[in-house]
Order: C-alpha cells, then sequence, then structure tokens
C-alpha cells in the first residue's frame, strides 16, 4: 500500500513539472496559428513618372522597390536616392525618388582653318558656333560649308573664308535702293524691257556681297525679297531665249544665294521649291538653245532670230547660265553639280514636260507657259517651211519656225532644227550630256575661257563673207562697213577725234567689229555681262563631297581655296590682258563719244559716258576698276569720278 501511494505521489509530480514547463497556451507568440491584427497602410514611391505601391504593417520597415531605368529618345533618367529617410510604418504615406538626367550627345567639331574646335551638344539640339571667327591668311570668314542645325550624329562645320569687299559702300546702298526683279506685262518676244538688266544686276551686286562679307541682316533679307519678286504669280521670267541679258546675272545670283547660308537658310520652303523649278527650266531652255546637238536660233516662243554663234550677246546672256546652274545643283560641287544638271536634262521627256507646264499653271507663270506650249506653224516666206509645237521641240526636236525679227516684216521663217532637251541621239534615242563648243559641264573654266576668248576677238568668226576681219582683235578708233564689192565705207568713229590710248594692240571687243555694225550699245551690254561673269566665277570656291555626303572645300597647297575660274591667275594672263584692253578702250570711247553704226543705220548710239551711262554700266565699271583693273598691268582711260 505504501509503494502504491509513492508511485502514484510521483507520477503526480512529473505531469505537474511538464505542463509549468510548456506554460498557459495565451503566453505563445510563436504559435502559426495567431492572427497579426496590426493595422496595414499604403506606402506610395514616386520615381520621375512612374508611380509604384506597396503595403506594410504598423511598425514594419520599409523595403523600397526596384525601377527599371528609363530611357527616352534624348536622355537618361538617372537614380539618386530618396527625398528623405525611411521610418517604421504608422500611416500612409509618399517617397519620392531622387534623379538626373543625363542627356545623349554627338560630337559638333568647327574647322576654322587651322584651328579645330570640338563641343559636345544634346540630342536634338543644335551646336552653338564660335563667335569672332578670327581671319585666316588675309581672307575674310563668311560662313559654315553647311547649316548649323540640330543631331544626333557626329558632324563637322568648315569655316568658308574669302578676301576683302568687292564694292564701295555706295555702290552697295545704290543697289539696295533699286526695285525688286520682276517681269512686267511684256506680251512680245524675249527681249529684256522695262529695266530687267538693272534689277538684276542690283540683285546680282547685293548677293555677291552678302556672299563674301555674310552678315545675315539688311542686305541678306533684300536678296531674298529680290527672288520672292521674282517667283511670284505674274512676275516670273519668260523662261525663253534670246537677248535675255537680265538673266546672266540673275542666275549669277541665285547660285550665290544657294551656297550662302546666311541667305538661304532664310529663304521660306515654298521660295525654295519655286527656285528649284525656275532652275530645272532654265537648264531645259538652255541645253535646247545653246547646246552643240541643236542650232535652233530661237526659244520655245518661237520668237526673234538670234543666230546664237556669232553674237556675243546672245552667247554671254544664255551660256554662263549653265555654268552658275551647275554650281547651283552641286552646291559648290561642280562634278555633282554636272552630274545633276546632265541627269535632268537626258531624262526630259513627255512627263517632264507636262510636271513642268503644269508648275508654271499652278505658280501662275504665264509668260513661261505661254512660251512653253506654242503652237507649229508653217512659214510665210513663199518656202512653206511646216514648224512643231514648242512641246514637240522641246522633247524630240526638229523644225522650228516663228516670226523674224532681224527684219521689219511679219514673216515666219524657219529658225533652225535640233535634238530637243534631251540632245537625243538620232539612233538610239537616248539623250546625251550637254556640250558647247565641245566642252561639257565637267570642265566649266573652259567653257567661260571660250566666252572670253570671243568676246575679246581671240576666236575667229565670219559672219558674212565680206567681213573686215582685220578690225577683229585689233583696236581701232573707226570702222569700215564694207560692200560685196570691196567698197568701204567709214561709218563709226570716235567723235572728238582723238585715238584710243590701246590702238594697235589686241583685245577690242568683238562687237565693235562684228560684220555691218559697230556699236557701243551692244559693247555696253557685253562689258557688263563678261564683268559678272569674271566676278561671279572667281568667286565660286569649289566644293568636294565624301562619302558621308559632306562637303569638303577643296584648297590650294598653301591652304587657299580653290575657285571655279581666276581670271588674273598667271595662266589666263593673256587672256586677261586683253580684257583689260578691250574694256579700257571701250571706257575710252564712252567718254569722248563714239558714233555708232548698226544693221545699216548710224547714230543707234553717239552718246558720251557723261552724257547718260545706265547705272548697270556705272556699277560695272566700278567693279571693273576697283576689284579687277587693280591686279593687272593696263592704265586706265580716262574718266569721270563715278
Amino acid at each position: 500500500m505504501k509503494r502504491a501511494l509513492t508511485l502514484f505521489l510521483f507520477c503526480t509530480l512529473l505531469v505537474f513539472s511538464l505542463f509549468l514547463s510548456c506554460g498557459k497556451p495565451d503566453d505563445t507568440p510563436d504559435d502559426p496559428k495567431t492572427e497579426d491584427n496590426r493595422p496595414e497602410y499604403t506606402v506610395t514611391f514616386v520615381f520621375y513618372t512612374e508611380r509604384m505601391t506597396k503595403t506594410f504593417k504598423e511598425g514594419d520597415a520599409i523595403v523600397p522597390p526596384e525601377f527599371a531605368p528609363y530611357e527616352t529618345a534624348d536622355y537618361y533618367v538617372v537614380f539618386k536616392g530618396w527625398e528623405e529617410e525611411f521610418r517604421p510604418v504608422t500611416e500612409n504615406t509618399t517617397y519620392k525618388a531622387l534623379y538626373e538626367f543625363e542627356y545623349k550627345t554627338y560630337n559638333a567639331t568647327f574647322v576654322m582653318g587651322d584651328t579645330v574646335k570640338t563641343e559636345k551638344v544634346s540630342f536634338s539640339a543644335a551646336a552653338i558656333a564660335p563667335e569672332d571667327v578670327p581671319d585666316y591668311k588675309g581672307m575674310k570668314f563668311m560662313g559654315w560649308d553647311k547649316p548649323i542645325t540640330t543631331g544626333v550624329e557626329d558632324v563637322t562645320y568648315t569655316a568658308i573664308y574669302c578676301d576683302t569687299n568687292l564694292l564701295p559702300t555706295t555702290s552697295l546702298n545704290y543697289a539696295y535702293k533699286q526695285n525688286l526683279m520682276k517681269y512686267e506685262a511684256i506680251e512680245g518676244g524675249a527681249a529684256d524691257g522695262k529695266g530687267q538688266l538693272r534689277r538684276a544686276q542690283a540683285f546680282y551686286t547685293l548677293a555677291l556681297h552678302e556672299h563674301r562679307n555674310p552678315q545675315g541682316g539688311a542686305i541678306a533679307q533684300r536678296v531674298v525679297e529680290h527672288m520672292t519678286s521674282l517667283v511670284t504669280k505674274d512676275q516670273a521670267p519668260p523662261i525663253d531665249a534670246g537677248t535675255n541679258w537680265a538673266n546672266n546675272p540673275m542666275i549669277a545670283g541665285i547660285a550665290f544665294a544657294r551656297v550662302t547660308p546666311t541667305i538661304w537658310n532664310i529663304v521660306p520652303p515654298d521660295i525654295q521649291m519655286r527656285i528649284n523649278t525656275l532652275m530645272c527650266a532654265m537648264i531645259y531652255l538652255e541645253s535646247f538653245a545653246t547646246s552643240d546637238y541643236n542650232q535652233y536660233k530661237t526659244g520655245p516662243g518661237m520668237y526673234g532670230n538670234f543666230s546664237k554663234d556669232w553674237n556675243p550677246n546672245y552667247r554671254l546672256g544664255n551660256v554662263p547660265i549653265m555654268v552658275y546652274a551647275t554650281y547651283f545643283f552641286g552646291v559648290g560641287d561642280m562634278e555633282k553639280g554636272a552630274e545633276i544638271v546632265n541627269t535632268y536634262i537626258k531624262g526630259f521627256d513627255e512627263t517632264a514636260y507636262t510636271d513642268l507646264v503644269n508648275t508654271f499653271q499652278k505658280y501662275g507663270w504665264r509668260r513661261a507657259f505661254k512660251r512653253w506650249t506654242t503652237e507649229g506653224r508653217t512659214s510665210t516666206d513663199g518656202k512653206n517651211v511646216v514648224g512643231l509645237s514648242a512641246k514637240e521641240l522641246l522633247i524630240n526636236g526638229g523644225q522650228a519656225v516663228g516670226e523674224d525679227t532681224s527684219t521689219a516684216s511679219d514673216l515666219l521663217v524657219a529658225l533652225g532644227t535640233g535634238t530637243g532637251v534631251a540632245n537625243r541621239d538620232p539612233k538610239t534615242k537616248k539623250g546625251r550630256d550637254y556640250l558647247y563648243k565641245t566642252f561639257s559641264l565637267y570642265e566649266p573654266e573652259k567653257i567661260v575661257q571660250h566666252l572670253l576668248n570671243y568676246n575679246y576677238g581671240a576666236v575667229s568668226f565670219i559672219p558674212n563673207s565680206y567681213e573686215a576681219t582685220e578690225y577683229r582683235t585689233v583696236v581701232s578708233n573707226h570702222f569700215y562697213d564694207i560692200d560685196k564689192d570691196g567698197t568701204k565705207d567709214l561709218v563709226a568713229w570716235i567723235l572728238d577725234d582723238t585715238s584710243s590710248p590701246y590702238e594697235g594692240e589686241e583685245g577690242m571687243m568683238t562687237e565693235f567689229a562684228s560684220g555691218n555694225r559697230s556699236s557701243t550699245g551692244y559693247c555696253t551690254h557685253d562689258f557688263i555681262l563678261t564683268t559678272v561673269l569674271i566676278s561671279a566665277t572667281a568667286n565660286m570656291e569649289l566644293y568636294t563631297t565624301d562619302e558621308n555626303g559632306i562637303r569638303v572645300a577643296k584648297t590650294n597647297e598653301d591652304g587657299s581655296s580653290v575657285y571655279l575660274f581666276d581670271v588674273t591667275a598667271p595662266e589666263n594672263a593673256d587672256i586677261f590682258h586683253r580684257i583689260q584692253i578691250g574694256n579700257e578702250d571701250l571706257i575710252y570711247k564712252l567718254v569722248h563719244g563714239y558714233q555708232c553704226y548698226a544693221t545699216g543705220s548710224y547714230g543707234v548710239s553717239s552718246k558720251t559716258e557723261r552724257e547718260g551711262s545706265s547705272w548697270e554700266y556705272l556699277i560695272t565699271k566700278t567693279m571693273w576698276r576697283t576689284y579687277f583693273l587693280s591686279r593687272g598691268t593696263v592704265a586706265p582711260a580716262e574718266s569721270f569720278n563715278t
């Protein structure tokens, strides 16, 4: 009995001890079945434009989310921490991230002669060009080779340099005040009329000056106003061949405007398109009128008898346009320009013709539309020659018939044949590159040299079988008209019976002894047009285009720019000497008065320079005297101060 009681007590104590060691059920916090009744709160995390929320219990420590990198087209958004430290959660709250923008950049390099400067530029932003770019080897900074625009890729801008001012300020002011280029309501032929040459030369003077001395101010704006006026409805040129003297300075000025950033960058896009259309039409016209493959004496309007093969006025008013247009389309790269111009010419067909005349209508260029849609006619001179329409002639070539302006009659006569704008080969029907006197647009300097040689008496020509050839190249004080029977008639002379100081020297202008005429009027126009040709080509810097399509300026060994044609270069010494003789001989004859003779009539122009010189002549003389003659050796003829 005693042993049983002892066993019972032992078991009771064991159970009690186990109970004490386990504790009460309510005091067991690790029980997985226990509920957490703490309140919950929402924590919002903001990173740039992204928001993310997480839920935490009261008192919990905050663990922030991870945000993926943020990228746009122009920059990266980089996480830089949080605005405030995290606290144990006690309420709904928001934490904002700190961040920075890292903009993507490209390198813009500015090459200024021997100086190179590179800067990093943010994507979609434009580089800031260096200010106060210094002169380089005596040449003035005139702008950059391309517009400075926004970008995303590395780019190089090359400074363009040129020498000092071309004209005195007084001449520029006078050019600035001239009326804007526009063609009045001229329903006749293709002659200039109504001051077109003056307006075009004023425009050219301003464009050339801005090209050489870019300021981007009033002169550049005036150039744009001229071009805008020229391509406005009912003011555009007729785009017809003939003695259109204004075409030479007009197209030269447009070429300079195209390659001069301070001008072209402020030309409205619509006006740029119209200018491009005008330039395309002009190269089509000149291929038709002056190419070796065409022998037309007229343009699409079938008006005139221009005899391009001997008339210096005709040559100088038309042929230089092809050189200027090559510079325009190549933006200074003559090889590229020649390829573009020839591609346009060889591809001229019915579609190109239709598109162009429709554009004439769209723009309201009624003169050009009228000329280019002229119907074919039959000659009324008794020969009954059938002429084709302008459309047929321009596209495929053939026989032209039109009004003969070389006579006072109203007869319609044959005005030449040819192969059309595309210069199509009669056998293959394929278009051919433009050629003038066998010279192509890939050798423009030879075209320029040929024109100058011809005007100053170094290229032989025989307009008729009884021409007084001894007066072709040598300066003379008078001119004889020689009849078919050999009889000599004195028809032109210096009025005050003095002698030209250059008598007997080679270089007299061809127009002083061209067939049966000798006129200061014709020679004055030749003087104006050759001076434009010389000054334009002497200031057309040449470029090449690299494999990335970037223009690169051509340079000589000494780093100086290469120009299209420099008449004052040593290799052109002979022609430059003859030009000096011819121009100064003309000036002398104008100062002392010259009895002119043309097409069988006296007194076409017997004015002295003082009595009635045109502004076109006076500004040309200023350009000649202040820029070109100063480089030569010929002393100037006496003249009143302009």
